[in-house]
């Protein structure tokens, strides 16, 4: 798994293990949701705040992480179109965003 640490000096990748980051993962993903992001075949780019989600191993010991989404949502027709998406777990910074995010799903 890649992470995306922001610095004062831009972004750094790093590869981490995904089970460092189980604990945490799922605290967001219970209390206000992690983030489903995706781009559709035009470009168009799509966040989604997702609740469920199950991580875990299959063959051969590589991570797996397993999201719902709705047919009847815009962001199930673009992952029809692209199959590629990226779970964005919120730092303490963007908890705010993703609250905010979640509400206006809701209503």
């Amino acid at each position: 798994m890649i992470v995306v640490n922001h610095t004062n000096n831009g972004c750094e990748l790093m590869k981490v293990n995904l089970f460092d980051y189980l604990d945490h993962t799922l605290k967001m993903a219970e209390s206000i949701g992690v983030l489903l992001v995706s781009i559709g075949s035009q470009g168009k780019p799509n966040i989604m705040t997702i609740g469920w989600i199950l991580l875990g191993r299959y063959y051969h010991g590589n991570p797996i992480a397993v999201v719902a989404v709705h047919p009847n949502r815009y962001t199930f027709k673009l992952l029809d179109e692209v199959e590629e998406f990226v779970v964005a777990v919120p730092t303490p910074e963007l908890e705010k965003v993703a609250y905010v995010e979640k509400n206006l799903e809701e209503t």
